[in-house]
């Protein structure tokens, strides 16, 4: 089960450092119902004696994590407090490292990559080994992550976003690429058992202005026209993108999201090659 904490089959190892990239709502019926309730599941992961990464977290999150770790003698290292970066600067009793440059586009891959880093370098220590930094640096900077802000084409983002803390992220990056003059829109597709009302609910009141497609796509469950009402439904997802990049001039973007199953089975359309169902 990958749902990460407690519960997941990953957990039966005893790693050395457990880490925390995000808590938010997602997977509430195995995990909870609440940000606590979640913080308190994820921090399953951590072990007796061990050590623990997490990243800027809710206040009631960061709680959770804390008095987990107290109980277990768990040396905790917290973002922002701990270790951080700044305009690429990374700063931290480990290390510190200037004019890092991250290939992953979005600003919370730069919280990613500080998490990596911390990790890594605590890692390093805990084994008695040296840290070579231009290795670090072009790690960091040859870093790709499919279906995650993947520019998979000069004009064609994927992502992803398939929870509302996700989509916050991809939100921000679109508003970015907004002010900078850029057209984007969205083309989304989601599984009917997700809250794709909530997604969709968000975007449209974060981009007002955007154009906004829905899609359904070959996977069972997944959304079609009789699920959803009052938004601009595609039939075909290889159509609209075959038109799109026909149609679109420099400004234009767009920005495929919602399930990791839509993403991969587009992104295996635009790479020439599909999963046979």
């Amino acid at each position: 089960m990958g749902i990460g904490g407690l519960l997941d089959t990953t957990n039966v190892v005893t790693g050395e450092i457990a880490v925390i990239t995000s808590i938010g709502l997602d997977h509430q019926e195995t995990l909870g119902d609440s940000i606590a309730a979640i913080a308190e599941q994820k921090a399953g992961i951590f072990k007796a004696g061990k050590k623990a990464v997490i990243a800027k977290l809710p206040s009631e999150a960061r709680l959770v994590c804390q008095k987990k770790a107290d109980s277990l003698a768990v040396d905790l290292y917290q973002a922002g407090q701990d270790f951080s970066t700044l305009n690429g600067n990374f700063s931290s009793s480990l290390a510190n490292l200037s004019q890092l440059k991250i290939g992953l586009e979005g600003a919370y891959q730069q919280e990613n990559a500080t998490l990596a880093l911390q990790t890594f370098l605590l890692f390093m220590r805990e084994g008695k080994e040296a840290v070579d930094e231009q290795v670090v640096r072009q790690a960091l900077e040859k870093t790709h992550w499919a279906g995650r802000l993947e520019r998979i084409r000069p004009q064609i983002y994927l992502d992803g976003a398939h929870n509302l803390p996700a989509l916050t992220r991809l939100v921000e990056f679109i508003k970015g690429k907004e002010q900078e003059g850029y057209r984007p829109q969205v083309l989304f597709g989601a599984l009917k058992r997700k809250d794709y009302q909530g997604m969709l609910a968000y975007l449209t009141e974060k981009l007002p202005q955007m154009e906004l497609k829905v899609t359904g796509f070959d996977y069972q469950g997944s959304l079609d026209e009789t699920d959803v009402t009052g938004y601009d439904i595609v039939p075909s997802y290889r159509k609209f993108i075959s038109n799109f990049e026909e149609r679109a001039d420099m400004q234009d973007l767009l920005f495929v999201t919602g399930s990791l199953y839509f993403i991969s089975e587009v992104r295996g359309y635009l790479l020439g090659y599909e999963q046979i169902n």
